[in-house]
């Protein structure tokens, strides 16, 4: 697959450092905390202090844009599905 710009872009969801796949490896754990929303393993997050700070970054920018009620996904925190919502 070509990304719009003409590189490759990799489907599979694996860790961007370590390509790590949770269909190869069940102890990984992948979530889209690195740049731009890249999948990063639990390990690679925790390895250094940097890339740990910037992956909170990420996940608070998410947090951030899923709104005042979040519901966290496997994909990162979304909007809470009830919102917009009248109670019944």
């Amino acid at each position: 697959m070509k990304s719009g710009a003409g590189e490759e872009v990799n489907s599979r969801e694996e860790c961007y450092l370590c390509h790590k796949a949770e269909e190869d490896d069940p102890e990984v754990e992948l979530r889209p905390y690195g740049p731009n929303g890249a999948w990063l393993c639990f390990d690679c997050m925790i390895a250094s202090p940097e890339r740990e700070a910037a992956a909170k970054a990420v996940f608070g920018a998410q947090l951030d844009a899923a709104g005042q009620v979040a519901v966290a996904t496997r994909d990162g925190p979304v909007p809470h599905p009830s919102l917009g919502r009248k109670p019944q």
